[in-house]
């Protein structure tokens, strides 16, 4: 960064530009350049590309040197703002014009770059990844099959080297971290995961030799920062070194929980952790790895094997670090949440999360925060919607306070957290227009930061189609199913809890709109009934849903000795969890007296002895012989699976007709 002195400055531009009568405006161009090597020579390119334009011109060019010189002494951003920009204090030795000649020089650069895509791409490839030494066969691989994109990369590097922006030694291409910052401000977010999506291409048989696979389809979707870790350490192949082998490892698994790839995340950790675990004994890089296959265990649904991790490193964490730490407060309010999905464990956890509000300090404010949103979702979970309402609105209040005077991205994400919470409440106690609100807002944020196919984004719009529901607006709920899925069709395969809570949705709506039938929505509530049982694996409160529905259908197509059993068995699940003056167990409660005075005005008797069942109609009388006393089946044409019922078959057939036609 040393400054030439005047005659060293003029005997530069004579060498280049050759000798010019008038020396005063080589003069004017070495001042106004603060005689900066680097700002010369970037200068020097530019100009020479502005006298290449006008070499077949048949118009007398102007002085290149004075056009340069007008372009920049253009008005731009103040000495501190560009310093605010680049997060870069300035030495006082280079002088007060360094930051403006850097900003104006570099954005001049980058402009004049613009017309040529090639060399854009690269440039923004090499500031997006951040590495100080990149190889240059990563863009230049001397194969013959790509002999012409090796020739078009060339020039392009070749363009960039002659502009300073880049410099080539021994094979590897480095990047001057100021104008990599400019590159990156002009980049921008949106712009930022195109670039990732090129930079990942380049680096895929790098990611194969590292036994790596992060599902092309969502690479848009990567969280940036934990991208830009993965891809440095690949190109470093620092994967080999012992030393950072561990944090490369914990920055894929936090990549791949970004990405909502969880049953991946989770078998790529676990396998990890195993190997590692004999090399590195009690290493704190461990806990970290666990913390995050905890993570990746919830949100896959595991989250029996998700307390049982986070209680573990809780135990841990209290013996090492003591109850106040920072590490021991957070793997708390972890364990807390996951303790919050099992309807035995709701009051165990509102105690933790109580306990851990309580031990935080002032600089644990976030953490604080975060105990206590979870405090008032357990308080919902456990029926006490009023007192919920309240303590989320004003821990909203307070984190938008926060957030206002100290941006930070947990506190946003804790807000949208939070927010998502509320609208849960708002949705039982039956305000689906504010919960709706909140569910659009959150889906939008989700959709911006992880992708429409995420899980999370998902999940918010799934709970805005049931308000949209709750409000009889059905229209609008079928056009929102029939987007999502046309745009997630990928992500909603069979195997997606996302695929059978849509399909239920629009059995319903179907239903309102004079579409289907009510067996047919019985038999997707089934559907999911039986998703939830066996495959999640879930509490049996998180059945509850799908059987009160169940239920009700069979209200109100006259089997009301059927519904009135299954709403003694939800019945006696809700008191497991909560008070006989929770709304869902009065709900309940007042179903099990409709289907018994029903019951009573049942005039048709079943016969048989022992069977006290009754019914309005002779038709379901004649039904209930058929099906229970005398065992009659209905074989599908199409697959052979036996039905006890001729209208369970008829919805069956009608699916496995699609399915076959399909196939």
């Amino acid at each position: 960064m040393g400054l030439l002195t005047p005659e060293e400055g003029l005997k530069y531009c004579q060498l280049v530009f050759g000798n010019l009568a008038n020396k005063e405006v080589y003069a004017e161009f070495l001042e106004e350049l603060g005689y900066f090597p680097q700002f010369l020579q970037q200068a020097t390119a530019y100009i020479q590309k502005l006298q290449k334009s006008y070499a077949f011109s048949s118009i007398t060019p102007p002085c290149p040197i004075t056009e340069y010189l007008k372009l920049i002494r253009d008005e731009g951003p103040s000495n501190a703002r560009i310093q605010e920009m680049l997060s870069y204090v300035f030495d006082a030795d280079l002088g007060t014009k360094y930051p403006r000649i850097f900003w104006k020089s570099w954005k001049l650069t980058t402009v004049q770059l613009q017309k040529s895509p090639l060399a854009v791409e690269i440039i923004s490839v090499i500031s997006f990844l951040c590495a100080d030494r990149i190889p240059a066969f990563l863009f230049v691989s001397g194969r013959p099959e790509n002999l012409e994109r090796d020739f078009e990369n060339r020039n392009a590097i070749q363009n960039l080297l002659s502009h300073c922006l880049l410099t080539l030694e021994s094979g590897f291409l480095s990047i001057h971290r100021l104008p990599q910052k400019v590159i990156r401000l002009q980049l921008g977010p949106e712009m930022e995961r195109v670039v990732l999506t090129k930079a990942m291409t380049l680096l895929q048989p790098f990611l194969n030799q590292a036994g790596i696979d992060l599902n092309k389809t969502k690479v848009a979707h990567l969280c940036i920062e934990h991208a830009r870790n993965v891809c440095t350490h690949i190109l470093t192949r620092k994967w080999y070194d012992d030393s950072e082998f561990s944090n490369f490892i914990l920055n894929v698994a936090k990549t791949m929980l970004g990405l909502g790839l969880y049953a991946n995340g989770t078998q790529f950790t676990q396998k990890a952790l195993t190997l590692m675990r004999p090399e590195l004994g009690d290493d704190e890089i461990l806990y970290l790895l666990e913390e995050e296959l905890g993570n990746l265990l919830f949100y896959l649904g595991k989250r029996g094997s998700a307390v049982q991790i986070f209680e573990k490193l809780y135990e841990t964490y209290e013996f090492l670090y003591g109850v106040i730490d920072a590490r021991t407060l957070k793997i708390a309010n972890r364990w807390a949440n996951a303790l919050n999905h099992f309807s035995k464990t709701f009051k165990k956890a509102l105690k933790i999360y109580t306990t851990t509000f309580d031990r935080c300090s002032d600089s644990h404010s976030i953490i604080a925060l975060t105990a206590k949103s979870g405090a008032a979702n357990c308080k919902k979970c456990i029926g006490e919607f009023d007192i919920a309402q309240t303590e989320f609105e004003s821990i909203i209040k307070t984190i938008q306070d926060e957030i206002i005077s100290n941006p930070n991205p947990e506190l946003e994400e804790l807000l949208g957290v939070s927010q998502f919470r509320l609208a849960l409440v708002y949705r039982e106690l039956g305000n689906f227009e504010k919960a709706a609100k909140l569910f659009r807002e959150f889906g939008k944020l989700s959709k911006r930061r992880k992708g429409l196919e995420h899980p999370t984004t998902l999940k918010s719009y799934i709970d805005l189609i049931e308000c949209l529901i709750g409000m009889k607006q059905f229209e609008r709920a079928e056009m929102k199913i029939i987007k999502i899925y046309e745009k997630s069709e990928e992500a909603l395969t069979e195997n997606h809890l996302s695929f059978f809570q849509l399909r239920e949705q629009r059995a319903v709506v179907q239903l309102n709109l004079g579409q289907v039938t009510q067996d047919y929505v019985k038999s997707e509530h089934e559907d999911m009934l039986k998703r939830k049982r066996d495959m999640m694996k879930l509490d049996p409160i998180a059945c509850v849903h799908n059987e009160k529905k169940i239920a009700v259908i069979l209200f109100d197509t006259g089997e009301v000795n059927d519904a009135l059993d299954l709403f003694k068995k939800v019945l006696k699940t809700q008191r497991c969890v909560w008070t006989e003056d929770h709304r869902d167990v009065q709900i309940t409660t007042e179903m099990i007296r409709k289907c018994e005075h029903e019951l009573l005005k049942q005039k048709y008797g079943c016969t048989y002895e022992g069977c006290s069942k009754r019914y309005v109609k002779e038709s379901i009388l004649n039904r209930h012989i058929i099906q229970v006393h005398l065992g009659v089946k209905f074989s599908c044409e199409f697959c052979n699976k036996e039905f006890s019922r001729q209208d369970i078959l008829r919805v069956h057939q009608r699916k496995c007709k699609e399915n076959t036609t399909t196939s």
